[in-house]
């Protein structure tokens, strides 16, 4: 199956497509499907927004709404932090990521100007 025939597929099936080429060579060296993407993302920012003051990274642990489901599995604080984050619809996986993070400090604070 070519990529064209990959694309056609998923999109039949109700994924939206971004296909990421490699210029030197014009070929695609990575595609990423997203299914009911408009929705899934609208109802994550509405997650992101609703994130706890001690764990602002992601969202909370838990939200259930009318066709989706957050989970988001975490540990650490802001000076650094993992998890694990999932989003159902009505049951099925449709989105999920690994995350990692925490505050970057530099060697030598007085070579940062803040301003």
């Amino acid at each position: 199956m070519n990529t064209d025939e990959a694309l056609t597929r998923l999109e039949r099936l109700g994924f939206e497509n971004i296909v990421i080429s490699l210029k030197a060579f014009d070929v695609p060296m990575m595609i990423r499907a997203y299914r009911l993407a408009s929705e899934t993302f609208a109802f994550l920012k509405s997650v992101l927004l609703k994130a706890r003051p001690s764990t602002p990274f992601r969202g909370p642990p838990f939200i259930q709404g009318n066709k989706f489901t957050y989970i988001d599995l975490s540990d650490g604080d802001l000076s650094q932090f993992h998890g694990h984050e999932r989003i159902f619809y009505r049951g099925e996986v449709v989105f999920r990521q690994d995350y990692v993070g925490g505050l970057v400090v530099p060697k030598d604070p007085k070579a940062v100007s803040v301003k």
